[in-house]
């Protein structure tokens, strides 16, 4: 697992952590309430991916997480990322809210989970999902 070293505070902030994980090859990127920022795996990080996976599967079970959907595609800079949703009781993830630029305080209802295929995030969200 890969730590961004920037904080998301501010939009500039937010982007930045994004294009860190993105040049650095992230296969995940996703929002870490409890530091504050957005961590990735790369693709050599499986054995840590799997347990990030099964955490999110657990938190489902024990409805930390109330649900979980496909998100829009997110276009950042030339790269689309494709977001699987999680809707986390009590933690409004606010940097998700600034990505989507809508202007939208509703975004801020999800934390994304990023990945760099539609196919990969759909199959995820399918084996979550059981």
């Amino acid at each position: 697992m890969q730590y961004s070293s920037f904080e998301s505070h501010s939009l500039a902030d937010v982007e930045a952590s994004l294009a860190d994980a993105i040049s650095n090859n992230a296969s995940l990127i996703y929002y870490h309430h409890g530091i504050k920022h957005f961590t990735y795996y790369i693709e050599s990080d499986k054995k840590e991916f799997r347990v990030e996976l099964r955490n999110v599967k657990n938190m489902i079970r024990t409805h930390v997480i109330s649900s979980i959907t496909a998100g829009e595609t997110l276009d950042f800079a030339g790269t689309e990322l494709f977001p699987m949703d999680l809707k986390i009781v009590d933690h409004p993830c606010y940097p998700y809210s600034l990505l989507r630029k809508r202007g939208l305080i509703d975004d801020a209802d999800n934390t994304p989970y990023f990945f760099r295929s539609s196919e990969k995030r759909d199959e995820i969200i399918t084996w979550l999902k059981k």
